[in-house]
Parts: C-alpha cells; sequence; structure tokens
C-alpha cells in the first residue's frame, strides 16, 4: 500500500438529496475526541450524503480503492457518496491522486453507515445496461423500458454515482454501441414527473460511442433528465478518421450526440455534455421542451449532419395562448465548431465548405413558397445563455415568435465568421437586451434574410462588425467593450453600459459553481482544419468515376462524380448515379479517373 496521508475530519453532512420530495438540512459532526488516525470514522445514517472536497496539494486524477456502490469523486475532488439502506456497515476507503497512473498522494477515509429504513420513492437503474435486476439499489434495473414500468406510483429513476460506458462502448468507429432510451413506457403527468437524477448528490458519468448518449422516443412524457455527465469520443478522432467513415458512407457513424429528446413535455437541466460528434443537447419533433442550466462544449466537431450545442427543432403542439412552450434559459455552450463539410444526400449535391457548427438553433418548419411550413403554435423563450469561442453563435431558421433575451456572446465565428445572431425565413422575432462582443477578425454579428419579416431588435450592445457592409442596425449600439475580463471568465457588463443586458449575475454564478465542481477550464480549442486536403481526398474517394472538366469555371468550380453503383448506401437516398461536388478550395490539379 502507498504511503498515506491522514485524513482529519471536519466536514458537513448534508441530508436528503433535493426536489423530488425529499427534505433537505445539514447536521455537523462533532470532531472533539476524533484522533488523527486511521480509526477516525465518518458515522452516516443510510441516505444522508457525505459531500466534502479533498484537499491535496497538487493536481492530477482521482482514483477511489475499494469505493462502495455509488461512492464517486467529481473531476475537482469532491467526494460524493449517499449509502443506501442495503450498504449499513464499516467501510475503509483509499482516495489516490494520479498522475500519469503514479500515485502523488492519498488520503485514507473509514465510514460507519447506520440504517434509516427510508422510502427511496422510486426505482434504480443501471445506465450500463445489466440484465436481471429488480429496481433495487444492489439489483437495478438494466433498461428504462423496465424501470418506467415498474415505477408503481413513484416518480424517481434513480442511477447510482460512478462512470458507466453505454451497452457496446468499443471504440470501433465503423458501427456503433447501443444507447439507453426512454420509450412510450415512460409517462409521467404535469403533477406528477419522472425525474432521472443522481441518487443523492452522487457524481453519475456516461462515457458513450453510441449515436446518443441518452435517446428520449416519441410517445415519452412529462420526464426530466437532470445533474448527468455525458462524455463521447470526439476528442479521441481526428480528421483522417472522421474522413474514413462519413464521406462517402449513409451509416452516419459519426453523428454521436449528448442528450437527445422526441417527447412532449420534457425538461433536461443542470446536465454536462462534451466531447460528442454531433449535437450536445438537441430535441427534434417533440412538443414543450425546456433546457436549463446545462453546460455544453467541445462538441459538433465531426458530424456532416448540420448540427448544434443546444437546439429546439420540428416542434410539434398547438397553443395559441401566447405563452412560451420552448425554453433555452441559462446554459453555457463553448467550443461548438464544425471541422467537416456537411452535406445532404437528397439534395444530390454538396457545397464543400464549413458552414455549420452553431452554439443554438431553432429550426421550427419547412421552407414553403418562403414562408414557414410546420405544425407548431407556440413561442420560443431564449434568455441568460452565454455562447463562447463557437463556430456560429445562434441561428434561428424557418421559426416564429421566438424571444431572444438577454444573451450574453464572446469570440464566436471562428469558423463561419458568424459571430452573432443569423435570421432566415422567421416570422416575429425579437432580439433585446443581447451583449454580443468578437475580437476575431471579419466576424459579423447581425445577418438577416428578406424572407424574414417583423423582426423587433431593441437595446443590444455590440462590440464588432455589426454587419457585413458596416453599417449600424437601429437597436444595435456599438460599444468600445462589455465585458469585464472574459480571461477570467468575468462575463458581467462593463460599468458604463446598462446593467440589464447580457446574461443575468444569478446565472453566471451558477455556471461558475458547475464550472468548479467539474474541473472544466473554459478555453479556445478552435483548430484551422486543411479544407484543400479535406477535399482532395473527398473526391479522390468517390465510388464512382472524376468528371473534372467544370473544376476550373470561374463562377461555381464544381466536380461531376459519375457512374456511381446501384448497390452503393448512398444510391438509396440520391436516387441518381451522380453527385455533384462545388469545390471551394482547390487543392491542385484535378484529373480525371
Amino acid at each position: 500500500m502507498p504511503k498515506v496521508s491522514i485524513f482529519l475530519i471536519a466536514l458537513t453532512i448534508l441530508v436528503g438529496c433535493g426536489e423530488e420530495g425529499n427534505s433537505s438540512s445539514s447536521i455537523n459532526i462533532d470532531t472533539t475526541n476524533i484522533s488523527n488516525n486511521n480509526n477516525s470514522i465518518i458515522d452516516l445514517n443510510s441516505t444522508q450524503t457525505y459531500k466534502k472536497r479533498l484537499e491535496f496539494n497538487q493536481s492530477g486524477k482521482y482514483e477511489i480503492e475499494d469505493a462502495p456502490k455509488g461512492m464517486a469523486i467529481f473531476p475537482n475532488g469532491t467526494l460524493v457518496w449517499t449509502p443506501t439502506n442495503e450498504q449499513e456497515g464499516d467501510y475503509t476507503v483509499i482516495v489516490k491522486l494520479l498522475n500519469n497512473n503514479s500515485v502523488l498522494d492519498s488520503k485514507v477515509l473509514n465510514f460507519h453507515v447506520r440504517n434509516s429504513n427510508s422510502n427511496y420513492n422510486g426505482v434504480f437503474i443501471d445506465l450500463s445496461g445489466s440484465k436481471g435486476g429488480i429496481g433495487t439499489p444492489t439489483e437495478p434495473y438494466g433498461t428504462f423500458k423496465e424501470a418506467c414500468s415498474n415505477l408503481n406510483g413513484n416518480h424517481n429513476i434513480y442511477i447510482r454515482g460512478g462512470v458507466y460506458k453505454n451497452p457496446g462502448y468499443h471504440r470501433d468507429y465503423s458501427k456503433l454501441g447501443r444507447y439507453p432510451s426512454i420509450g412510450d413506457e415512460c409517462q409521467g403527468s404535469k403533477a406528477n414527473l419522472i425525474v432521472i437524477r443522481p441518487w443523492g448528490d452522487e457524481y453519475v458519468k456516461l462515457k458513450t460511442d453510441a449515436l446518443y448518449g441518452i435517446k428520449i422516443k416519441p410517445g415519452a412524457k412529462y420526464i426530466t433528465v437532470q445533474n448527468l455527465e455525458i462524455e463521447g469520443e470526439a476528442d479521441n478522432i481526428s480528421l483522417d478518421t472522421a474522413l474514413k467513415y462519413w464521406w462517402w458512407d449513409s451509416n452516419d457513424t459519426m453523428q454521436s450526440s449528448g442528450i437527445v429528446t422526441n417527447g412532449d413535455n420534457i425538461i433536461i437541466k443542470d446536465n454536462v455534455v462534451h466531447e460528442m460528434s454531433g449535437s450536445g443537447i438537441s430535441a427534434n419533433g417533440g412538443a414543450y421542451t425546456t433546457i436549463k442550466g446545462n453546460i455544453v462544449y467541445n462538441s459538433d466537431w465531426w458530424t456532416i449532419a448540420g448540427s448544434k450545442g443546444v437546439g429546439i427543432t420540428t416542434a410539434t403542439g398547438k397553443d395559441a395562448n401566447g405563452k412560451y412552450k420552448n425554453k433555452i434559459i441559462g446554459n453555457l455552450i463553448f467550443n461548438i465548431e464544425q471541422r467537416v463539410f456537411s452535406h445532404v444526400w437528397k439534395k444530390k449535391f454538396a457545397t464543400l465548405r464549413i458552414d455549420e457548427g452553431e452554439a443554438l438553433l431553432i429550426q421550427e418548419g419547412k421552407q414553403n413558397a418562403g414562408t414557414t411550413s410546420s405544425s407548431y403554435n407556440g413561442k420560443y423563450l431564449i434568455k441568460d445563455n452565454l455562447m463562447i469561442y463557437n463556430g456560429k453563435a445562434v441561428s434561428i431558421n424557418l421559426a416564429k415568435d421566438v424571444n431572444l433575451t438577454n444573451n450574453s456572446y464572446y469570440n464566436n465565428g471562428g469558423a463561419t465568421k458568424q459571430s452573432g445572431f443569423r435570421i432566415s425565413h422567421t416570422n416575429r422575432l425579437t432580439i433585446e437586451n443581447n451583449a454580443v462582443e468578437s475580437n476575431i477578425p471579419n466576424t459579423i454579428i447581425y445577418s438577416i434574410d428578406h424572407f424574414s419579416k417583423n423582426i423587433n431588435i431593441m437595446h443590444n450592445y455590440a462590440k464588432g462588425t455589426i454587419t457585413k457592409n458596416g453599417s449600424s442596425i437601429e437597436g444595435i449600439e456599438s460599444v468600445d467593450k462589455l465585458f469585464k475580463e472574459p480571461s477570467n471568465f468575468d462575463f458581467s457588463i462593463v460599468s458604463n453600459l446598462p446593467q440589464d443586458i447580457g446574461v443575468s449575475s444569478t446565472v453566471i454564478a451558477d455556471i461558475k459553481n458547475k464550472l468548479e465542481l467539474y474541473n472544466i477550464k473554459v478555453d479556445r480549442k478552435h483548430i484551422e482544419i486543411d479544407k484543400a486536403k479535406q477535399t482532395k481526398y473527398i473526391v479522390e474517394h468517390a465510388p464512382g468515376k472524376i468528371d473534372c472538366s467544370h473544376y476550373n469555371d470561374e463562377n461555381e468550380p464544381y466536380i461531376l462524380i459519375t457512374d456511381i453503383n446501384s448497390s452503393h448506401p448512398i444510391v438509396k437516398d440520391i436516387h441518381t448515379n451522380k453527385f455533384k461536388l462545388y469545390i471551394k478550395y482547390k487543392y491542385g490539379e484535378c484529373s480525371n479517373l
């Protein structure tokens, strides 16, 4: 056993675990007679939460030796455990601080757990998909279908603390692992939401290489998903790997998204989602979604699908009472950026350029003769979101009745030059009290197409180029400085400007607390992609003959791929044996192959 430093106990025990029927109070443990030795005991009733940040003199990663079920440590060194009734007894654990698998330091903790015979008011699930459980803490269900079918009037689905991998996790990017899905067996009500959450304040992380971290399917309703961390594989993927598995293949093996919902009356809140190849948090086709208080970052890098950090698309539901039915509030979204060219097979062509990677997207319906075609009748509230270092900031497309208010934007547009609002085919949009700052050359804060109408712009402030031609817009005032000290994550507004613009101080404080707990560093991860190299790879790996006769056209150079074999996977989408590539980045001489 490595040499250990003894942990003298001075702690507060937090009783209860939050908002779903559990009381919350605190008790102090008397440490007067606890000596500085290995026999110091942390005395807990089961269902009491131990939550303590362990102090080390160095930084590194943490590992718990002999951890009981549910005990886990947040990335900043906060150890959390809420033992259940079944865990009565004595435990000794060693928390190790590691650097490249070498032990830098360690601490010994001893726990004594006393049974409190508490009612859990819910069932337990194992996100790794273990089979044969009965919903107890020691024998959890392996699927949401089992859990929702056996709630018996309760409304919590608990996940014990720890790091989970999705079923079939393998890191083989030629195929996708399975993922936890929530189907129409999971139907709560307005008065009795189904809440999917960690047990107590335990730390739950899901590492995924699947198409989704968690998928909420159509038919599921009145569900809240909260306080989870979902980590994908984007940081382990190179451009060469992304091109190999994406272009000229219709299997979409890199469109991995964090939390995706098609359900109705869904709340996604206080989660951390990152390193997803595709979207972070997305609602597609459901009715009445709230996405609140999440941190979404380092995502959308390798998908060709045109994804986003956070978004609501093709919303459904009819309400004419003027209420906000879809809400995106109080999220931090950063480093959302497209790194491969996007395309949609059924268009029968692709424009080889970087034009996606927005932090936030609202796209309600389909374009129909310059108007919005949608079955949705309601309003969107987009408020108090902080967007930093994204390829784009906000896109409102084919939508109506959107209120974009009190959001803060900083140095977006590195990949697409769109640093603020991009509005197209939208009707009845209010842009109010936003603060937009871009120090990236040639980025544009505001763009709107001629199809959009009834746009109300008032009391916004911006630093940077507001429009492409440099003209001003009524309702957006140009200033020299907006945020006090962004390099230290101080996004409060400078004192000489109105203090009612941008993200509220309360939301900023909440974001800072999450950043500290999860040890997240907010820095720019934009990389310059060799677009000519990417173009060359795509052309030379085309599944047919290459026609270079229009490679040097002056206006719109393109390459035509012909004679695609009828059995190739893309033919079912393009319904032809030809595909056109518009060349934006020349890679040298093009020759017919």
